[in-house]
């Protein structure tokens, strides 16, 4: 029976490559050290765990506003771990959030550090931040053939989505 249930968790394990969205840190924490998938789904949820940054080869929606809370958002966290993102979002938060401040510096960061999102193929962002962003990503427009993300969100200040 146990070489059963062995065989079909490496079975399990050999066929998912992309977790689905879970809901507490620690059952994210949980099924990646168990299951190791390629990417790791963080549903928007502002936990930290260093080893949810550094194990995974892609790394979706993550909100990176309490790694940046704790200083996390280094210089080497961000040369390795920004090549990791494929999806994230980078909208402003209500002016009476207590995290407004913390979340809009994060965005000014991060969009000063776009040329490290290489692997970026979706992004949902708010107008006042997409300038900054396309700014840093093509280097003020000097680069002008880079891989975009394949699917940009436009906000505007009104909450609207653009078309």
């Amino acid at each position: 029976m146990d070489l059963c249930g062995t065989v079909q968790c490496v079975d399990l394990k050999r066929n998912i490559r992309e977790e689905k969205l879970l809901k507490f840190k620690s059952t994210i924490i949980w099924f990646y050290k168990h299951f190791l998938p390629d990417t790791i789904e963080f549903g928007f949820y502002g936990f930290i765990s260093m080893d949810l940054f550094t194990l995974p080869k892609q790394i979706c929606n993550v909100n990176f506003t309490n790694a940046f809370k704790d200083g996390l958002l280094t210089t080497e966290f961000i040369q390795n771990i920004f090549p990791k993102v494929t999806r994230m979002s980078l909208i402003s938060l209500d002016t009476e959030d207590n995290d407004y401040n913390a979340c809009l510096e994060c965005a000014k960061l991060i969009t000063k550090h776009t040329k490290f999102l290489t692997s970026l193929n979706y992004l949902r962002v708010d107008l006042n931040f997409f300038f900054d962003f396309i700014n840093d990503y093509t280097e003020n427009g000097k680069e002008k053939y880079l891989h975009l993300p394949e699917i940009i969100i436009i906000f505007s200040d009104d909450e609207k989505q653009l078309n």
